[in-house]
């Protein structure tokens, strides 16, 4: 009997006990976890369900694959948006809802053969080379597609499908009523047309106004040998609309001293402020002509709208 043997103590027992106790917790959690490893992802509708739900939430890269924009990503991002989040307490789900078919993906091992599943697929994304240029400024990196189509975490993968058809199908119907809608332009009524001339004079000003502005702060910092643009991006032909606002302003140094012309440009600024302080009977009436201006382009339209009404124009002497 262990406790009538003198080389056995308590503090031992008591670990043994407790080495026990774990144990079978760490068997039951083990039997649960095996449980749960169902194989649903494995059918056809449940690898889509499994790949609309990485589309969501996985963060893409953009490159240029052949000529044209796509998304990229690697395959570590891959495997931990399957896996189920690890918080820390207090900390709140980034994903608040999972659908039923990933309960079955319990653990890395799990996550990798769905990665596989679908890659060999090749509906969902194929496996790339990223080519790293350091003269390539652009964003978007270059990618070619690769003849080994094995998964790696470490590798790149490109999505060749886009997901649930819904929003595709809703923009491609919007388009065509918007084109049918401008292809019937002469038969619009007159108000709409009044209300389509606003609108786009409107959008004329405020953008010569806010381009007017970007390019005279560009050239203010610039004279002291810093760069800044308010959305340096803007008219860059090569990216998205959304990656058009990114980032929204820059600042950073003149690599090159350019003294002269920061002179030359220096120059003007001390001038024009000078002109407009000492003629400001002139700068006003400078002001006053571009408000008027802006009026005109207003009054046009309504003057000729009113005129088709059977109603007088206004003549302005």
């Amino acid at each position: 009997l262990s406790f009538l043997d003198p080389t056995v103590t308590m503090p031992e027992i008591e670990e043994t006990t407790e080495t026990a106790a774990e144990t079978a917790e760490l068997a039951k959690a083990n039997a649960e976890l095996e449980a749960k490893r169902t194989g649903a992802w494995k059918t056809e509708e449940g690898l889509k369900k499994v790949a609309e739900f990485i589309r969501e939430h996985i963060k893409n890269r953009n490159g240029i694959l052949n000529e044209n924009r796509c998304d990229y990503f690697k395959g570590d991002r891959l495997t931990r948006v399957l896996l189920p989040e690890v918080l820390a307490e207090g900390e709140k789900k980034k994903i608040k809802k999972r659908p039923k078919v990933l309960e079955s993906i319990v653990d890395a091992k799990e996550a990798n053969l769905v990665a596989q599943a679908l890659l060999q697929s090749q509906e969902f994304y194929i496996k790339v080379h990223v080519v790293k240029d350091p003269a390539n400024k652009q964003p978007q990196k270059e990618v070619r597609m690769m003849k080994q189509q094995t998964w790696d975490e470490a590798g790149y993968y490109v999505w060749v499908w886009d997901g649930n058809p819904f929003w595709t199908n809703v923009f491609q119907i919007t388009m065509l009523v918007v084109f049918v809608l401008v292809a019937c332009f002469p038969i619009w009524p007159d108000f709409m047309k009044l209300g389509l001339w606003y609108i786009s004079v409107t959008l004329l000003v405020v953008m010569f106004v806010f381009l007017t502005i970007r390019f005279l702060l560009f050239l203010f910092v610039w004279i002291f040998g810093f760069e800044f643009w308010i959305l340096p991006n803007l008219f860059d032909e090569s990216l998205t609309v959304v990656e058009s606002f990114k980032p929204v302003f820059m600042f950073e140094r003149i690599k090159t001293t350019q003294l002269w012309w920061r002179l030359a440009i220096s120059g003007g600024f001390i001038w024009f402020m000078y002109w407009a302080y000492t003629q400001p009977t002139e700068f006003d009436e400078f002001i006053k002509g571009q408000k008027e201006f802006v009026d005109d382009l207003y009054e046009v339209r309504s003057s000729s709208h009113r005129a088709l009404d059977g109603g007088a124009a206004p003549v302005t002497l």
